[in-house]
C-alpha cells in the first residue's frame, strides 16, 4: 500500500510544468500517478503539529514543503520513502525513512 502527501502531488504537478509539459499531458499524468496510490492525504492541524516537531528536532534547516511531507508519513506512521537528502536532517529517531539510491 502506497501513499502520498497531496504536497507532493503539487510538487509533481510543479515539476512537470516546469519541464514544459501543457496542463492536459500533467492532468493525465497526474491521474496515472494516483491510480498508483492507495491514500492521498490532505494536510491538516494534526499534520502540521507534527511538522513543527520535527522540523525543531531537525539537524539541520528542513524547508516547510519537505517537513510537512515527512509530517504526513509520520502521522501515518509510514515510512517515507524518499531520494531527497533534505529528508535526512530529520532524524530516523523521529521519522522512519528510507532513502532510495540516486536516480
Amino acid at each position: 500500500m502506497a501513499g502520498t502527501s497531496i504536497l507532493a502531488l503539487f510538487e509533481f504537478d510543479l515539476r512537470l510544468h516546469q519541464l514544459g509539459i501543457e496542463a492536459d499531458t500533467r492532468a493525465v499524468e497526474l491521474n496515472r500517478y494516483r491510480a498508483l496510490l492507495s491514500e492521498v492525504v490532505i494536510v491538516d492541524e494534526t499534520i502540521r503539529s507534527e511538522a513543527v516537531r520535527l522540523r525543531i528536532n531537525a539537524t539541520a534547516r528542513a524547508s516547510a514543503m519537505d517537513t510537512l511531507i515527512a509530517a504526513t508519513a509520520s502521522v501515518r506512521g509510514a515510512v517515507l520513502v524518499h531520494r531527497d537528502p533534505h529528508f535526512t536532517a530529520i532524524p530516523t529517531s523521529t521519522l522512519k525513512q528510507e532513502m532510495l539510491p540516486p536516480k
